[in-house]
């Protein structure tokens, strides 16, 4: 029998391959995960386009594309290890009330870039806290943002999946083990 190798580091790497060993998870997560980048892709194009037709998967942008593969992990697998806490309640101990928090933040932040750029709903939302020149000289920075600095918020979005992805990781995977003595501290003396 041969020592066991290092354990990894990430509890999100320890989480996973504790939830993978269920056969039906690692199935769930081999055919979430390209259905989920597949839709966010779509998503986002039909959004900004205003239409669902399959022609406009073709002009998804890098930071889109970039956006798309990163949530087509971290999603599926955000969502398959708080499944995985609700059905093995011995994981769940003291976070368990958090569990699952970050992904709905995750998933407006994603889509609200090109659901509000260049929409009169922004506009609209404004237009009932002020009024005049005001919302004209701020309607525009605000759609401005929206629409040219969107990769910030595809990676706000990218980031409060992953968070939500270790704070259940954090409850599966249980507590980093210990590192290793390598040497004897000497006595001064």
């Amino acid at each position: 029998m041969s020592p066991p190798g290092p354990r990894p580091i990430f509890p999100e790497v320890r989480a996973l391959r504790t939830v993978a060993a269920e056969r039906s998870y690692l199935l769930a997560l081999v055919a979430l995960a390209p259905a989920t980048g597949l839709l966010y892709a779509w998503l986002l194009q039909a959004a900004l386009l205003g239409t669902v037709q399959p022609w406009i998967l073709r002009y998804v942008t890098v930071p889109e594309l970039l956006f798309s593969l990163a949530m087509a992990f971290l999603l599926p697998a955000a969502i398959l290890v708080n499944l995985y806490l609700r059905g093995h309640p011995r994981c769940d101990g003291a976070s368990g009330r958090r569990a699952g928090s970050g992904l709905l933040p995750a998933l407006i932040v994603g889509l609200a870039p090109n659901l509000l750029c260049c929409t009169p709903f922004v506009p609209a939302v404004l237009a009932i806290f002020l009024s005049g020149a005001t919302l004209l000289s701020v309607s525009g920075p605000i759609q401005h943002f929206l629409g040219v600095d969107a990769p910030l918020l595809y990676a706000v979005a990218a980031l409060s999946a992953w968070g939500s992805l270790r704070i259940a990781s954090r409850a599966v995977a249980g507590p980093a083990p210990a590192p290793a003595i390598c040497c004897e501290v000497q006595d001064p003396r």
